[in-house]
């Protein structure tokens, strides 16, 4: 997961400037490009992250980290300079919460199917 985020948030230099702030969510609003496999990609690396929260978490953290995980690394995503949000990457994150919380948390072969989804991709 330490690496994960070491990927996703590089280079660690948070940009102040406003305009930034809109060319990184302008992909979101102004006429967004949703590619299929890049949203099976993105799912399924959230699908992951949270089996890894899961499993890293006590019981009193189990429900909240994921949840928190996914707004903290889309939003410093904003605030780094040249990164840019893909509507993939936010639409994977929230069907990935939708899923986990709908059904995959409590599924006894969440481990096995998340793995068998990763292998695929």
């Amino acid at each position: 997961m330490v690496c994960w985020l070491g990927y996703r948030l590089f280079p660690y230099v948070p940009d102040t400037d406003l305009h930034k702030y809109w060319h990184a969510v302008r992909p979101l609003l102004v006429a967004p490009v949703l590619e299929p496999w890049s949203l099976y990609r993105h799912t399924v690396i959230w699908l992951v992250l949270a089996l890894a929260s899961d499993e890293l978490c006590d019981a009193a953290w189990k429900r909240i980290a994921f949840p928190l995980l996914v707004p903290l690394v889309l939003g410093s995503r904003i605030l780094i300079v040249d990164a840019v949000l893909s509507p993939a990457e936010v639409l994977g994150a929230v069907i990935a919460l939708l899923c986990w919380f709908g059904f995959l948390a409590r599924l006894p072969v969440r481990n096995a199917l998340i793995f068998s989804l990763l292998s695929s991709s």
